[in-house]
């Protein structure tokens, strides 16, 4: 699943012998879902029957080409086979549509079925208690009888966020819930663990997205135990005494606050420990920022490492992408889940987000949703052996303080009035150990004396 955050979490929950049951609004993602866990199973192998009530053929083949599943390929192959049934009236006999199942299912040697949707057989027997309560039966022991997997998908509508589906939630081993809505003109997409048989459930909402031709993303949070990996144990050295000794050099995974007055952000102070970092080090730097275009940035990292005595092109060549993110066209859940997908296909060394204080401000009234979503992202970075540096404005004591507190290493610019001078100093703490100050000019003046 992508859904392989949840296969590793919860994928021993899909054990032969399992019914899974996907409810969800039009447009939420039900039929993207269910056709990426035949797609998944049969490439692995195992035969998917897919029958659905109302999609056509062509036209279901065609979308999920968009994302990367090729269902034409797996037909030549006989390990997939789509049925469609364009109605299902009142007074539909449910013994007869077990029947055919059946037959398809014994045609296929199918170990995964998909339903799409169950909702209108349901409401097609709805006043004949006795032939929905032999289809709930019979598609419970129909896993069982094949070893397989069986997924039901379920409709539900419009301004509800729950629906009774009778027995069925009963048969169901698994059920999830997939959600949409909106909030200040900002999509969310949540998938709602509302059961799991046998299994306890620790994180019960999970933010997804539907992304062109890779499907279904789920971000489940990471278990804190998975953040500390052997990668921890190595480290990136500056090469220069005062700020090895200060910080005892950068570990894999760490994270890393920069602060710098919201009126005096200038970026020499920073590029500068970077620069050691990257060339003593060998690193490859992305850049996620939220507040400039990558042109723009490109232009002041050349500009800065000039002025530091450094040629741009040694900068430059360690900087593998620089995304341009603007925050205020993106809800939280999506804006985190589509950083951790494009950040773990790129897989830098050393991630940089530049001006993070924006996404504080446009969803403040949400600013612990973005601790928690960041906090997350912070461990899944950890798990995949990249350091990030968050770069934020000092917008405000808490929102810095916050920051301060999830983060392994705090790199502190600030300015004191010195003979009607205004001078720089960098506050450096890494957890574990006290402060220092150092002289911003002396990190200049170090950097240029070891180019």
């Amino acid at each position: 699943m992508c859904i392989r955050d949840r296969d590793r979490r919860y994928g021993y929950a899909l054990k032969p012998g399992t019914t899974l049951l996907i409810v969800g609004h039009p447009g939420a993602g039900k039929t993207t879902f269910a056709a990426t866990i035949c797609y998944n199973n049969a490439e692995n192998g195992i035969p998917c029957l897919y029958v659905s009530l109302g999609e056509h053929k062509q036209r279901f083949v065609e979308q999920m080409k968009t994302f990367n599943m090729d269902f034409t390929k797996l037909e030549r192959k006989g390990l997939f086979k789509f049925v469609r049934i364009p109605h299902v009236v009142e007074g539909t006999i449910a013994e007869a549509f077990i029947g055919q199942l059946m037959t398809w299912i014994e045609e296929l040697k199918a170990g995964v079925i998909i339903i799409d949707s169950i909702t209108p057989i349901l409401e097609g027997i709805e006043r004949r208690p006795k032939a929905r309560s032999f289809l709930q039966s019979v598609l419970y022991e129909i896993p069982w009888n094949i070893r397989g997997l069986l997924v039901l998908v379920a409709d539900l509508p419009y301004g509800r966020q729950y629906m009774s589906l009778g027995d069925l939630e009963f048969v169901a081993d698994i059920v999830l819930y997939l959600k949409h809505s909106v909030i200040r003109s900002l999509l969310i997409r949540m998938m709602e663990l509302r059961k799991i048989r046998g299994a306890p459930i620790t994180v019960a909402e999970m933010p997804f997205r539907i992304e062109s031709m890779y499907g279904i993303r789920v971000a489940i949070p990471p278990l804190l135990e998975e953040a500390w990996l052997p990668h921890r144990l190595e480290r990136y050295m500056f090469g220069w005494n005062i700020l090895d000794k200060t910080v005892g050099g950068i570990y894999r995974g760490d994270s890393i606050l920069a602060s710098f007055p919201p009126d005096a952000r200038s970026p020499a102070y920073l590029i500068t420990p970077l620069a050691l970092l990257a060339i003593n080090n060998d690193l490859n730097i992305g850049i996620i920022s939220y507040r400039y275009p990558g042109k723009e940035i490109e232009h002041v990292i050349r500009i800065n490492t000039e002025n530091i005595g450094c040629d741009p092109d040694v900068i430059m060549d360690k900087i593998v992408f620089i995304t341009a993110i603007n925050p205020m066209g993106y809800s939280l859940e999506e804006l985190f889940n589509f950083e951790l997908e494009h950040i773990s296909r790129q897989n830098p060394d050393l991630l940089i987000f530049l001006g993070e204080e924006l996404i504080a401000l446009m969803h403040g009234r949400r600013i612990h949703d973005y601790i928690s979503y960041r906090y997350n992202e912070i461990l899944r970075l950890k798990t995949m052996g990249i350091a990030t540096i968050r770069v934020i404005s000092y917008i405000s004591k808490h929102f810095y303080r916050i920051n301060a507190a999830i983060s392994d290493v705090v790199y502190k610019i600030f300015f004191e009035k010195e003979q009607d001078k205004l001078v720089p100093y960098v506050k450096i703490w890494r957890r574990g150990a006290d402060p220092v100050i150092i002289s911003g000019n002396e990190i200049l003046k170090c950097f240029k004396r070891r180019m």
